[in-house]
């Protein structure tokens, strides 16, 4: 009987440390997430797929600049929603790793206090909880490489809004004189973009 409740203690502190370092984390990515995307989109505002202009369907640059804006806009959407989601994931990752590291300091201090054949099942069961949690952690912000990925997707995004304001504008009112000081050719400037 009393093997049984040992083992029990053991694995519910196992249990319960991989539940709160997988809990905590998961409450604090949501509320960062919605921050970093908001700041993000704030800065460079994506229009939707309803807010583009009309053009003249009939008049093929501004047919093929439509094409283009559509697509340019969907590129970017698509990078913003990868860069909330691994952006969610990078903070879980984050938070889940200080809260086991933490975890697992603490439960480190007490077994060495004892030595790990006099400490209790339980603190067993959180020591071995957290050592499995920070070590899965650890490793998944190695292999996925969070921080690279949403930069990458930052700068796509970026970059997105400012060409399609730039292609916009261009095709609204195209200048006389292209930057080359040359006339303005709208049909090498789409090709260019």
């Amino acid at each position: 009987m009393n093997c049984i409740n040992s083992t029990a203690a053991l694995w519910a502190a196992f249990f319960a440390t991989v539940g709160v370092s997988f809990l905590v984390p998961y409450i604090f990515a949501k509320v960062w997430l919605t921050s970093k995307i908001d700041g993000l989109s704030e800065h460079y505002k994506l229009l939707e797929a309803k807010d583009l202009p009309e053009f003249d369907t009939k008049n093929c640059f501004e047919k093929n600049g439509s094409v283009l804006a559509d697509e340019i806009l969907k590129r970017g959407n698509t990078s913003l929603t990868v860069v909330g989601d691994f952006t969610q994931y990078h903070y879980f990752a984050l938070v889940g790793a200080i809260i086991s590291a933490v975890l697992g300091g603490a439960s480190t201090f007490l077994v060495a206090a004892d030595g790990w054949n006099k400490a209790n099942e339980a603190l067993q069961g959180m020591f071995l909880g957290s050592a499995s949690a920070l070590a899965l952690w650890l490793t998944m912000i190695q292999v996925f490489r969070y921080a690279d990925t949403i930069a990458k997707h930052e700068s796509i995004y970026t970059s997105c809004a400012n060409l399609l304001s730039d292609l916009l504008a261009v095709l609204r009112c195209p200048p006389k004189v292209g930057r080359d000081g040359k006339e303005f050719s709208i049909e090498a400037y789409l090709r260019d973009v």
